[in-house]
């Protein structure tokens, strides 16, 4: 067999458990006596320590000089955060996406430069502040903890100072700006080929039912041997997600399958009762005058309006993200046209404040206070979905320590996350807790006694369970009657990934399918592509 490319991973794979974020694929493909260079996704690596640093990484590993383009999968982070980046060092390439995604990306890229120039601002006052109060400080250390030779003031200052935190964003809004003029005709259909780069490569993008604008993307290569097909999940959806449709089944006899694994391991519990739950629980807290608080991701905060509408309570639903207010009117623009499964039976659009004449949005500070012993009914949406940044920060301090809030915990909590926290008192459907710890925490280094209920809801996630993910994989390789498909298993941790290889191998139930045909590829690890 000839090899006509290669793929390198650059980030997102599944052989750690800190490497699940930044997703990056390079691709190399010899077209003639051309070879292709693009990447599918380029996302931020989601971590607290050395972000920036971390992330400049990248430009070490790219030649922006030879990148033809880039494919977005949709518009998360951790999937094209970095775009900018790139753009500011010299890329101008074309970037592939869907339509809605498009519209989305100015407001998410937007928002990511807007949270890293408010955060380098902040720790560079904090090193000024530190910096003004050395001043006059004399060497009060021990010698355990300096060397002899150090003991002078200068060198104290000097050695406190070079801890401090002294970041520069990577990207401004200019280069968001010039980023979203690169995407190529301001972005295509679902399920329609195009012409890839000038050359013998071909795209169509499919459903994946992840997040609005997520895509399935389905490269082809022409050979005179044989088209070869490459498919790039991104981030497989679900069957029974709120309100989009489940992914759509490529048609094409695919060669290689790059598939997310984040759940892997994991099964969602049902839905329905979920959902059911919600119901009940939303319906007591309009009777009984209850502040319901839904911390959420910008890209979910649609679903969860459009779930409490479904509910059709008279109880006033208040939006506080300005991201999520930028982006739901997109979801507006896809209802009205019939893009998104009316799965709610719902007579009016429940993105539109014109028609959902309790929906109303929140600007600036926090401010939908309760005063002591004062009882409304009303439903507070607001970002950040972890719970440590944005407004919904700002609510819980208030409202946790109050007995008549609610507050549903609707997204994945990451680890070392005030949602994780409050994730480890909180109570599932069944009334089950993870802890007997006291309910006691800590927001902006508050300490609150918890007296809100704190419900958690775990089949909300847009993410395929291993039971999706399985399903749709085995679908895909019985399709391709030529050859066994390639399966690299990227975008989770070890145990996930594990896991996800062994379900499918025993779903396939296959003596001539061989596990090697599974790969968990490592971090920066190339590998050939042959036809």
């Amino acid at each position: 067999m000839n090899s006509f490319g290669s793929v390198k991973f650059l980030g997102g794979t599944a052989d750690g458990d800190s490497l699940l974020t930044g997703s990056c694929i390079l691709v190399a493909i010899q077209c003639g006596r051309r070879k292709v260079r693009f990447l599918v996704d380029i996302g931020a690596i989601q971590c607290s320590k050395d972000f920036y640093t971390k992330n400049r990484e990248i430009l070490d590993e790219l030649k922006l000089s030879q990148l033809d383009g880039i494919i977005i999968t949709h518009p998360h982070n951790d999937h094209v955060g970095l775009l900018p980046l790139l753009v500011k060092n010299g890329f101008d390439g074309k970037v592939i996406c869907t339509k809605e995604t498009a519209e989305i990306l100015p407001f998410m890229l937007a928002d990511s430069a807007k949270i890293q120039a408010r955060e380098c601002a902040r720790n560079r006052n904090k090193r000024l502040r530190v910096m003004g109060r050395l001043k006059h400080v004399r060497h009060k250390f021990s010698m355990k903890d300096l060397d002899k030779r150090e003991c002078n003031s200068k060198l104290v200052k000097k050695k406190i100072i070079m801890k401090l935190p002294n970041e520069v964003p990577l990207y401004s809004l200019e280069d968001v700006e010039r980023s979203c003029e690169l995407v190529k005709g301001n972005g295509f259909v679902y399920e329609k080929w195009f012409k890839l780069f000038d050359c013998d490569l071909q795209i169509k993008l499919y459903h994946s039912g992840h997040v609005l604008g997520g895509a399935i993307c389905v490269v082809k290569v022409r050979r005179d041997e044989g088209d070869v097909y490459l498919a790039f999940g991104g981030d497989l959806g679900r069957d029974d997600g709120v309100i989009l449709e489940a992914p759509r089944m490529v048609r094409e006899p695919i060669d290689y399958w790059f598939t997310e694994s984040t759940y892997g391991d994991r099964f969602h519990p049902d839905v329905v009762s979920e959902i059911n739950y919600f119901a009940k629980r939303m319906k007591e807290a309009d009777r009984e005058n209850k502040t319901v608080i839904i911390p959420t991701l910008a890209l979910r905060g649609p679903d969860m309006v459009a779930l409490v509408s479904s509910f059709r309570l008279a109880i006033p639903v208040h939006v506080h993200s300005n991201l999520v207010r930028g982006v739901i009117g997109i979801f507006a623009s896809s209802w009205k046209a019939g893009q998104l499964a009316k799965k709610l039976n719902l007579d009016f659009n429940p993105f539109c404040e014109r028609e959902h004449k309790n929906l109303s949005f929140v600007y600036g500070k926090a401010n939908l206070w309760s005063k002591k012993g004062q009882k409304m009914a009303r439903v507070i949406i607001a970002t950040s979905g972890r719970c440590d940044h944005g407004p919904v920060a700002e609510y819980l301090s208030h409202y946790l320590c109050d007995p008549n809030a609610l507050i549903f915990l609707v997204n994945y909590m990451a680890e070392n996350t005030l949602g994780r926290r409050l994730a480890n008192i909180a109570t599932d459907i069944n009334g089950v807790t993870k802890s007997d710890k006291p309910r006691m925490i800590y927001v902006h280094k508050k300490k609150i006694f918890v007296k809100a209920e704190i419900i958690q809801f775990k089949s909300f996630s847009g993410h395929a369970d291993c039971l999706g993910l399985v399903e749709y994989s085995k679908q895909l390789i019985l399709k391709n009657k030529r050859k066994h498909t390639v399966v690299f298993a990227i975008h989770g941790s070890r145990e996930s990934a594990s896991c996800f290889k062994e379900a499918l191998l025993a779903a396939l139930d296959n003596k001539h399918y061989s596990p090697d045909n599974i790969i968990i590829p490592k971090l920066k690890q190339e590998i050939a592509l042959l036809a």
